[in-house]
């Protein structure tokens, strides 16, 4: 079963994030057709695990929920949108990650961890934190005044967008023709035991 570790997103972080696509849209209508994520599966990566035997989850989520318990609650906060790898020729859009940031990649370490001891080989990239909004079909031109859209539309969503992360989730992946569909197998509570 495709798998990840994820924080997930309360309804008002999933608004402000729509409203700033909107906004990019606004501004560069060519964009429209691209495969932006759905609302309900906007989330932030901690661990891509693959395909992971059904038999080593249940296993592989006790050893983590032991893991980030011990990791106290947080407050994650939306900054801005980024074109990636670069404007002239971007493939995917991103929303940056301010607060929360060093608590995110100190997550996703544990959780790389964890997987490794359970036998899971991760890629080797370093963790970003970011929340993907679009994967384009091939490099287009993200342009300044859009970016600048959708930062102005993130930013009056709150002082800034952001939301409390009390949890962790183990998520399965299926795919199919209209897109991924994700199941939230287990939550891992911070409790900052």
């Amino acid at each position: 079963m495709r798998a990840f570790f994820a924080i997930g997103l309360d309804g008002p972080m999933r608004a402000a994030l729509v409203r700033a696509r909107e906004a990019f849209c606004d501004a560069a209508p060519a964009w429209r057709s691209e495969k932006w994520v759905s609302e309900e599966n906007l989330h932030l990566t901690l661990a891509f695990l693959g395909d992971v035997p059904e038999s080593a989850l249940a296993a592989l989520a006790e050893d983590a929920a032991a893991r980030v318990a011990g990791v106290a609650p947080f407050t994650l906060t939306a900054k801005d949108l980024r074109a990636v790898p670069r404007p002239r020729a971007a493939t995917m859009l991103w929303c940056t990650v301010g607060q929360g940031e060093q608590e995110a990649a100190g997550l996703a370490a544990t959780l790389q961890e964890a997987a490794a001891l359970h036998g899971i080989d991760l890629p080797g990239r370093p963790f970003a934190a970011h929340l993907t909004l679009v994967r384009s079909r091939r490099p287009r031109h993200a342009p300044a005044d859009a970016l600048a859209s959708a930062a102005e539309a993130l930013a009056a969503a709150g002082p800034p967008a952001g939301m409390s992360v009390t949890d962790v989730m183990l998520c399965s992946s299926t795919l199919t023709p209209r897109g991924p569909i994700y199941g939230t197998l287990a939550r891992l509570p911070l409790r900052g035991d």
